[in-house]
Order: C-alpha cells, then sequence, then structure tokens
C-alpha cells in the first residue's frame, strides 16, 4: 500500500503530511497508541519499480496492483532503535515486535480527547479533504531523511 501511496504524492495527489496522519498520527490517536520512539522508515521518493505478481514478505499469493509502476518504496525500517528491514531484507527474527497498547507496567495508556476536524486544502493537492488538526508537528529524523 505504501509505494501507491508515495507514487500519488508523486503525482501531486497527496503531500507527505497526507500519509503521516492517515497511516501513523490518526490511527495513534483513534486506538490511543502510545509514542514509539526510535521507530521511523526511510523512504526512496524516487525509486521507479513495478509491482511484482506476489510480494514478498506477506501470506498473500497475488495482489491486484501487479503490473502497476509505481515511485516511492520503503528503503529502511527501524523499531525501537534496531535496524528492522533494509533494501528488501528483513533482518529481525519473528516475533520480534511488541504490544504498544499497554505500558511496560501492563496498564493501558490513557484515551485521548477528540481531534477536532476541518476541511482543508493543500497546494500539492486538488481536491478538499477532511483532516483532523496536529496538534504536533512530526519531525524527521534527525540524521536521515524519513518520516
Amino acid at each position: 500500500m505504501l509505494p501507491l501511496l508515495l507514487t500519488a504524492v508523486n503525482d501531486g495527489k497527496l503531500t507527505i503530511e497526507d500519509i503521516v496522519a492517515r497511516l501513523y498520527t490518526n490511527p495513534r490517536h483513534i486506538f490511543s497508541l502510545p509514542e514509539q520512539p526510535n521507530t521511523y522508515i526511510e523512504v526512496d521518493m524516487d525509486q521507479t519499480w513495478v509491482i511484482p505478481q506476489a510480494m514478498t514478505h506477506t501470506k498473500s499469493k497475488w495482489t491486484p496492483f501487479a503490473g502497476r509502476k509505481v515511485k516511492g518504496a520503503v528503503k529502511r525500517v527501524v523499531l525501537r532503535g534496531e535496524v528492522a528491514y533494509i533494501d528488501g531484507q528483513v533482518l529481525v527474527p519473528a516475533g520480534f515486535g511488541q504490544d504498544v497498547r499497554t505500558k511496560p507496567d501492563g496498564v493501558p495508556f490513557p484515551v485521548p480527547a477528540p481531534l477536532s476536524v476541518q476541511v482543508l486544502s493543500s497546494p500539492h493537492c486538488t481536491h478538499h479533504q477532511r483532516q483532523p488538526l496536529l496538534h504536533r508537528l512530526l519531525q524527521p529524523h534527525p540524521t536521515k531523511s524519513a518520516w
């Protein structure tokens, strides 16, 4: 899914901020998930490639997007400070993930207040969209080209 969305950014249909809001900020808020320090991805916005018949690292044997040319690829995934994926290779063992729904002491995180919503238009996007107001700007990793 992410390469399709990165292609939409390259085509001027979405912004990186749109993707961050929909795949990180909003789910984090809706499901009361805590921040995940030292966890981020790096993408190459210029890499062009064709989606294969069967994607690696998934149980699905097919994709409806097979043969589609996309522009944008995930290059690196860092989880809790450890490189978990780089250039198509998974580097961590199965089960490396952690349950982030509770604090280390087992206490659930508090439910956040509802987001306010307003209609915004983006200079890079030709359609109006409903997007929650972001109360905090997301900063890229200080030494990486990531979001």
